[in-house]
Order: C-alpha cells, then sequence, then structure tokens
C-alpha cells in the first residue's frame, strides 16, 4: 500500500514539473510579443515562434571607438537567440518613459568581455560574416555585479546550447550523406550483378535457339543405293 502511494505522488509531481515546465515556456513566448508591442522601431522578426524571452535590465549601453564611450540609458533584452537593445527616452512634460530600438546581436555572433577597469562594465564585440566581415564594439555598464554576472551566464549558456545544437545538426548531416553514400555503393554491385545475370540468360537463349536451327534448319541427308 505504500509502496503504491510512493509510485502515485511521484507521478504527481513528474505531471506537475510537466505542467510548470509549459507554463513558463508560455509566459517566455508571451513576453517576445509584449517586448515587440512595446519597443518602437523593433524589427517584425523578432517574433519567432522558436524564441522565447529570458531577462530585461537596465544598463548604460554604448559604441565604443577607441577608448571612448557615449552611454545611453538603455533596456538590454535577452532572449534564447538574440539580445536586443532599446533606449530609453522621456518626452517634454511626460511622466512616462519610452523605448526604441537601437541594436541587436544574434547569440552566436558576439563575445562579451570584462572590461579592466570597472567591474560593472563588460566589453561587447559583435561579428558579422554577411558578405564582408564587419566587426563592432560597444561596452555596457550594470547596475550591479549580479545583473553582470547574471547577464554573462545567460549568454554563455545559450551560445553553448546554440553551438551544440549546430554540432548536432552538422554530424546528424554527415551521418546522412555517408548513408547514402554507403547505400549508393551497396546498390552498384547489385545492379551490375543483376546485369551480368541478363546478358547471361540472354546469351543462353540465343545459343539455345541456334542449337535448334542447327538440327531443323538443314535438308535431311539421302540414302543411295547401289
Amino acid at each position: 500500500m505504500k509502496k503504491d502511494l510512493e509510485d502515485l505522488l511521484e507521478q504527481i509531481q513528474t505531471i506537475a514539473n510537466l505542467v510548470d515546465a509549459r507554463v513558463k515556456e508560455y509566459r517566455e513566448r508571451s513576453k517576445v510579443v509584449s517586448v515587440f508591442r512595446s519597443v518602437a522601431g523593433v524589427t517584425d522578426d523578432l517574433l519567432s515562434s522558436k524564441r522565447r524571452f529570458l531577462k530585461e535590465l537596465e544598463v548604460e549601453f554604448g559604441s565604443l571607438a577607441g577608448s571612448s564611450v557615449k552611454y545611453q540609458k538603455s533596456k538590454l533584452f535577452v532572449f534564447t537567440d538574440r539580445l536586443m537593445v532599446a533606449k530609453e527616452s522621456k518626452a517634454l512634460f511626460s511622466k512616462t518613459k519610452s523605448l526604441r530600438y537601437k541594436h541587436q546581436f544574434n547569440m552566436v555572433e558576439i563575445k562579451i568581455s570584462n572590461f579592466r577597469d570597472s567591474p560593472l562594465e563588460l566589453d561587447i564585440t559583435s561579428v558579422k560574416t554577411e558578405g564582408t566581415v564587419t566587426v563592432t564594439k560597444y561596452r555596457c555598464r550594470f547596475n550591479t555585479i549580479s545583473d553582470k554576472n547574471e547577464f554573462k551566464k545567460l549568454v554563455e549558456t545559450q551560445q553553448e546550447e546554440a553551438f551544440a545544437l549546430e554540432g548536432d545538426l552538422q554530424t546528424r548531416k554527415s551521418k546522412s550523406v555517408k548513408t547514402r553514400t554507403w547505400s549508393r555503393k551497396k546498390r552498384v554491385p547489385h545492379v551490375n550483378q543483376r546485369l551480368k545475370a541478363l546478358e547471361a540468360r540472354y546469351k543462353s537463349k540465343r545459343g539455345k535457339g541456334g542449337d535448334k536451327e542447327g538440327n531443323n534448319g538443314g535438308a535431311s541427308p539421302t540414302e543411295t543405293t547401289s
């Protein structure tokens, strides 16, 4: 009886964990739509069925030109496969702030590194390889070290998953090519054998036909009597 109750409780816990995971995933997907609606000028491709929202952080963000940076108060949005930066702005006589799209980066196209002169700052290097290679550097200042470390962990985790997925895809493609090549090589001897068998059968039939003509086609010899 006790064993049955324990099994039942384990099943209930498994179902509860599955429901929690689905609810969490739904919220993360819904948040992508919410961000899309709240940021002016955002690109339409932000909306993707595979993309999930992970974190929103208040930062100061700016392009790195030499050693100088012109920071702007911004919101940094972390998604499963992308970063997006939106600039905070406030209209005259308005009490509310608005967000306007500034930058976005594919997760696999960036490199992050600590800025040695400040524990609150990170350098973000974007490398795009569309046609020509374009390298752009930015600097991001976080409000707390905790925010910075959480951001780094999120980016590193998503990059590892993306690279692992890409590696798995390449492996499966390689296996598929090898399988097709092996099957093709296997079929070739089989086809050759069939052709040889057909050729032998054809020659055999021709040979039998020739013998038949040789036996029946000529004139019958006549007997001579003295």
